[in-house]
């Protein structure tokens, strides 16, 4: 895939770690990371969607060739889930990724609110940012609102995972204290088993906004709704609701760390 489309499909699409070739090749033993069109949350286990599936054989003895063809009935691997972003890319902290010198790779952190360019070298994934050596990285201060993420020093040395406030009234995402999106256009993780979330304004009268979910992504990014700059919403899944401001200077466009709202 070209750097080009990989750039146009960052934040919209599906994360993947791929293996472009046979791992056991010297120059292949290490996974690039790859956006396909379709949204996050879209793609199911296996990976598998209404288009395809994916099987992980074990010991498969011989290819596809008439009269042995598909499906597949001999033993297999449990399919692969999604994070829950609904990506497959698993970037945890102390993982390394290895980039050939003509090799990009665009990063987001929301904990420190940074997005990193970075053409080739050896990079090895922190829970701010990433150490890289023999290569070039560029790193930008995005806005996004860092305080929406509750990440401990313990946390982030063992598995990188990043935990986010939610509950009473005092804390982050209430009224009181309200979510700050940097774009009109939200991006919102919905909880599993939600069909519906529903978008009310808080600071003035507005038609309540409804809209299906088919997997845990909402994107708004990929609809023609648009919410208004210096406004108060708040977005119910099920029984859940999370109060968020959109600031004055909010526009369109913006990396995902900067628009995302989650339960």
């Amino acid at each position: 895939m070209s750097v080009k489309l990989d750039a146009d499909l960052e934040g919209k699409g599906t994360k993947f770690r791929l293996f472009p070739q046979p791992r056991f090749l010297e120059p292949f033993q290490e996974p690039e990371t790859v956006w396909v069109s379709p949204r996050a949350g879209s793609i199911g286990p296996g990976p598998a969607d209404d288009r395809m599936y994916v099987v992980d054989t074990i010991n498969k003895e011989r290819p596809y060739q008439f009269p042995y063809l598909p499906p597949y009935d001999g033993p297999v691997r449990p399919p692969v889930e999604p994070n829950e972003f609904g990506h497959f890319d698993y970037l945890e902290v102390g993982n390394t990724v290895h980039l050939s010198a003509d090799e990009t790779l665009i990063l987001g952190y929301l904990a420190s609110c940074l997005r990193e360019t970075i053409q080739g070298g050896n990079v090895t994934i922190g829970a701010l940012q990433s150490t890289v050596a023999g290569g070039l990285v560029i790193r930008e201060q995005v806005e996004c609102d860092g305080g929406y993420t509750d990440l401990s020093s313990a946390e982030a040395s063992q598995s990188g995972v990043i935990t986010f406030r939610q509950g009473p009234e005092s804390g982050h995402g209430s009224r009181s204290n309200p979510i700050l999106v940097f774009s009109l256009a939200p991006a919102f993780h919905v909880p599993d088993r939600v069909s519906e979330i529903v978008i009310r304004r808080l600071d003035r009268w507005e038609q309540e906004r409804r809209f299906m979910v088919g997997g845990r992504w909402l994107d708004l990014h990929e609809t023609v709704e648009r919410l208004a700059a210096d406004g108060l919403y708040e977005v119910q899944a099920g029984s859940q609701t999370v109060v968020f401001k959109v600031v004055p200077h909010a526009a369109v466009d913006g990396p995902l760390v900067g628009r995302l709202v989650r339960f």
